[in-house]
């Protein structure tokens, strides 16, 4: 239960640790960390759309795969109605991003090999 993700980029970084699945720290460059709880303050309505638990009541794995059945759902059911889908689930993984999960998962593989950063393209 220790997994932790951190992610670093040119403006700051970001991470969440499955001890405590419903915070994510955020750190700009040159700014106090800050600590963004599920469905709380700073988490966007974009987050509180998917938020289905109340709080104090982890949300996980399953949730997850709901979401983004839900929204897969809205985007087939708009293009079969011809009609422009719920801005909102437009937001669920596509093609582009599948892609680039396996481009990441390459790089964490090739940064272990080599014990070295490796630059995502």
């Amino acid at each position: 239960n220790g997994l932790r993700v951190r992610v670093y980029g040119e403006k700051g970084g970001v991470e969440w640790s499955g001890e405590t699945p419903n915070h994510l720290r955020l750190t700009e460059y040159g700014q106090p960390t800050l600590t963004i709880t599920r469905g709380g303050y700073g988490s966007g309505a974009s987050a509180g759309r998917v938020t289905r638990m109340p709080a104090g009541h982890p949300e996980g794995y399953f949730e997850c795969f709901a979401n983004i059945y839900l929204d897969a759902a809205e985007l087939i059911s708009a293009a079969l109605d011809k009609r422009a889908p719920d801005k909102e689930a437009t937001l669920a993984p596509q093609a582009a991003e599948g892609v680039e999960a396996v481009r990441f998962v390459e790089a964490v593989i090739t940064s272990g090999k080599t014990n070295s950063w490796v630059r995502l393209r």
